[in-house]
């Protein structure tokens, strides 16, 4: 993982089963931890995440893949658990332990939170 090793092979990148799901996993386990060889695997799945964002106006979105339909395409989604919310907020978690370390409680004083 993230590899995908045929099509449709982990082309979800939700939060409710797809990739930002098992980075939430990793993040939790790094916080218990501190093992940063956690949060480098994290890292990697950041970095799949981030380059597969599709420009949306001034923001971004993510597209998951069903490999039975054609187009496998499908359309980006804003809600948490399958759309753009949850990888955000999956983003947004990472980089405020990346800034705080294991322990550290993101900012709750941005107006958007």
């Amino acid at each position: 993982m993230p590899e995908r090793l045929y099509p449709g092979y982990w082309d979800n990148l939700a939060r409710c089963c797809g990739t930002a799901s098992v980075g939430q996993v990793l993040l939790d386990h790094y916080q218990a931890t501190g093992n940063l060889e956690t949060l480098a695997w994290e890292g990697v799945l950041i970095d799949d995440v981030l380059g597969r964002a599709l420009r949306v106006g001034p923001g971004v979105a993510w597209s998951n893949t069903e490999y039975t339909v054609t187009p496998p395409d499908l359309p980006p989604e804003p809600g948490f658990m399958q759309g753009a919310a949850g990888i955000a907020g999956w983003l947004a978690r990472h980089a405020a332990l990346r800034r705080g370390g294991p322990h550290a409680i993101p900012r709750r004083d941005h107006p958007w939170v």
